[in-house]
């Protein structure tokens, strides 16, 4: 019940369901943020721009954190999904965990391409 539950939340959130979403700037991006994880870390929804789809076409060297599997993060092709986690390469840090343009599951979870920068 609690995974068709949240599945429903988050589909809501993709939808652009609910005004009083946050924005973040990721890279050369206005990013709106779509949910919490239960880690702290926070996924922003981003339009495709030039240094995010170049970005996108690397190497996936890690997986989204706190994100439910079932959602449908990966069938949205108009947009850029990046995971951003707090102290992710050490302290005063932060990650962006940025998706792949083929998004890749592995049955636990989406793969990334992991960019850190210092705060």
């Amino acid at each position: 019940m609690k995974k068709i539950l949240f599945a429903g939340v988050v589909a809501a959130l993709l939808a652009g369901c609910g005004n009083s979403a946050e924005t973040v700037t990721v890279f050369d991006a206005e990013c709106e943020t779509v949910l919490t994880g239960e880690r702290g870390d926070v996924v922003a929804k981003c339009p495709v721009t030039e240094q995010l789809a170049a970005i996108q076409n690397e190497t996936p060297n890690a997986k989204f954190l706190s994100v439910d599997p079932t959602t449908l993060l990966a069938l949205d092709a108009e947009h850029v999904y990046v995971n951003i986690v707090d102290g992710d390469c050490g302290e005063n840090t932060i990650g962006y965990r940025v998706i792949v343009q083929n998004p890749v599951f592995d049955g636990e979870a989406f793969y990334a391409v992991n960019k850190c920068v210092a705060m």
